[in-house]
């Protein structure tokens, strides 16, 4: 188990809790009797959320990617999750995903912000029920494909509502650029 010098550590689940930004994660390696792919679980700290948010992340390809980078991806998931969010709901411009998606995911949240616009336009109840509450994350299930893909989901919920979002990353350069986002 690898501890953050900034995180806390939660005594009755014997797991850290850590911030976004932090990089605490937890790694069960592959065991070579029973050739189980390796899993990296985790929790993420939201300010406004009332407990941890867990992320769990299975190496199916056996890419012996480090838990860090694991943990890196898991908070990426749960940004572009939460800003996904915002775009369709009309709080935020596709501006902001410039560098960390691809044409495609800018140009379909772009139409389906539009089409969600129109629909807040017509209807206010709609328009309240979608626009006021905060994005609250519940939890992400993600799956390394390759070395340099990995496919995730994330729950989460605005109001009373339960929305999914999915996601994948594909590394580009040096990068990771999400090439894929659907969120419904």
């Amino acid at each position: 188990m690898c501890h953050a010098n900034d995180g806390t550590f939660n005594e009755e689940k014997k797991e850290e809790v850590t911030s976004l930004d932090s990089d605490a994660q937890f790694f069960t390696p592959l065991n070579p009797e029973d050739n189980q792919p390796s899993v990296y679980k985790g929790y993420v700290t939201v300010s406004y959320a009332a407990a941890p948010v867990a992320y769990r992340i299975v190496d199916v390809a056996h890419t012996g990617i480090e838990g860090r980078q694991c943990h890196t991806l898991a908070v990426s998931s749960f940004r572009m999750s939460i800003l996904m969010a915002d775009i369709v709901r009309g709080k935020m411009s596709t501006e902001i995903l410039r560098k960390a998606a691809s044409a495609t995911v800018i140009e379909r949240l772009q139409r389906l912000a539009y089409i969600v616009g129109e629909q807040m336009r017509r209807d206010q109840a709609y328009r309240a029920k979608l626009r006021i509450p905060p994005v609250m994350l519940h939890w992400q299930s993600g799956t390394l494909i390759n070395e340099g893909c990995l496919e995730t989901c994330v729950q989460f919920s605005l109001g009373r509502e339960i929305y999914w979002t999915n996601l994948r990353f594909e590394r580009v350069g040096c990068r990771w650029v999400c090439t894929f986002a659907d969120i419904g």
